[in-house]
């Protein structure tokens, strides 16, 4: 067959039709087959998934008991950490506080992740969860011996960033048939973004 003739043929209504048929007779099938085999091809894989992380965590006992009780602590030094800044005697400016709580609880949520991911043995995706954990220890320190007026900017630009999301996500709600997002807390976070675009020279809403 020369290639005129393929391309006739293929071109031709007839064969979008019978090609058309055959997909979904494929599809009916591989569906059907799928169907009668979901029960046990999810019990074998629940009984390997839980057997790997039987063994795992029996491999791993002293290194899990060891972070749980790190990542307990934290959560109490944030606690007490809240605490102190609330406190008269603390000063430490509510920009700097408000910024330094939400990092901690941040790096808090981010390391349980990262114990989920190794208690089911997934090494890479805790690796780069405790990188971010170290990004999030860095700009701690930055903010904790920086001046005030650095928290407030570090502030101002999540609250754009903050905005940006919102407006992605108001685009995209229907096609993605997301729940709607709240108009009023829009209207907020626009207000908040354009006294803080006014507030600087420099082009702070920039990425």
């Amino acid at each position: 067959m020369s290639e005129n003739e393929f391309n006739k043929l293929v071109s031709s209504e007839k064969f979008g039709a019978l090609l058309d048929e055959t997909s979904e007779q494929m599809a009916t099938s591989l569906a059907d087959g799928l169907s009668s085999r979901t029960h046990p091809m999810l019990n074998s894989t629940k009984s390997d998934r839980s057997d790997f992380e039987a063994r795992n965590q029996e491999r791993w006992a002293e290194g899990f008991d060891f972070l749980t009780a790190l990542i307990a602590t934290c959560e109490e030094l944030g606690v007490a950490a809240q605490q102190f800044f609330s406190c008269e005697e603390s000063d430490v400016g509510p920009a700097k506080s408000s910024a330094l709580l939400t990092i901690h609880a941040r790096g808090v949520r981010i390391a349980q992740e990262a114990f989920a991911l190794m208690r089911c043995g997934f090494a890479d995706g805790a690796y780069a969860r405790w990188r971010t954990i170290y990004e999030l220890n860095v700009t701690a320190l930055v903010l904790a011996e920086a001046p005030e007026q650095v928290s407030v900017r570090y502030h101002d630009a999540w609250v754009l960033k903050c905005y940006r999301s919102a407006k992605l996500y108001k685009k995209y709600q229907d096609r993605l048939e997301l729940s709607d997002y709240d108009e009023a807390e829009l209207q907020q976070l626009q207000e908040l973004s354009i006294d803080i675009t006014n507030k600087y020279d420099d082009d702070l809403n920039s990425d």
